[in-house]
């Protein structure tokens, strides 16, 4: 099995009837949840669900779009800052707690799901054609920092973001970015919803 084979078998159901854990992931994150518990933390620097879901979302369209191929951010080319209500395009990283509750509670609730799916279908989309060969090819720093710079990727707190990215295979950016990084923030997400007193989804 290589890689873009691995990918899909996590990312879409391997059979028709089948569910995928990775799509719907943003409705279950925000299931049986009030609107103030998913725009706002159970605690104190504590990240909200609508930022997990903002942030997962973002780093999955620059991870396949802009590194595992060189194209268009589904943000740009659906003009999606305007229809989430958020001028920000970076990653998120780096972000302090206030920036966190201001996004939070900007944000269009509705429009982050259809982002998400966005960032989905165009996942889907590109991985379906991409050759296992396309994933050996290392992305050397320049072409990372350029990217970083033009799109405005990261903050200068989040500068390490880019020294971490280079001169890794396209495959690293699709493993890592587009699948396994996820679930770092799933489990975020479902601890935060113990605190709010609901089940894990």
């Amino acid at each position: 099995m290589n890689a873009q084979e691995l990918f899909l078998r996590r990312y879409r159901p391997e059979q028709p009837g089948m569910s995928s854990h990775h799509t719907g992931m943003s409705r279950r994150m925000v299931a049986d949840l009030s609107e103030e518990q998913v725009r706002r933390p159970p605690c104190p620097g504590v990240n909200t669900i609508a930022w997990l879901i903002w942030h997962v979302a973002r780093v999955e369209d620059i991870g396949i779009n802009r590194f595992v191929t060189d194209g268009e951010q589904v943000f740009d080319a659906g003009d999606w800052g305007t229809r989430l209500g958020v001028a920000r395009r970076d990653l998120g990283t780096g972000m302090t707690p206030d920036e966190v509750l201001d996004l939070s509670a900007r944000i269009d609730l509705p429009a982050l799901h259809a982002y998400w799916d966005a960032v989905e279908e165009r996942t889907l989309a590109i991985v379906e054609r991409l050759r296992p060969d396309d994933l050996d090819a290392i992305l050397d720093a320049a072409y990372v920092r350029q990217v970083f710079a033009r799109d405005g990727l990261a903050t200068p707190e989040a500068g390490w973001v880019c020294d971490y990215m280079e001169h890794q295979p396209r495959g690293f950016f699709l493993i890592h970015l587009g699948l396994t990084h996820i679930y770092v923030h799933w489990g975020e997400a479902q601890a935060i919803r113990g605190l709010y007193g609901q089940p894990g989804r």
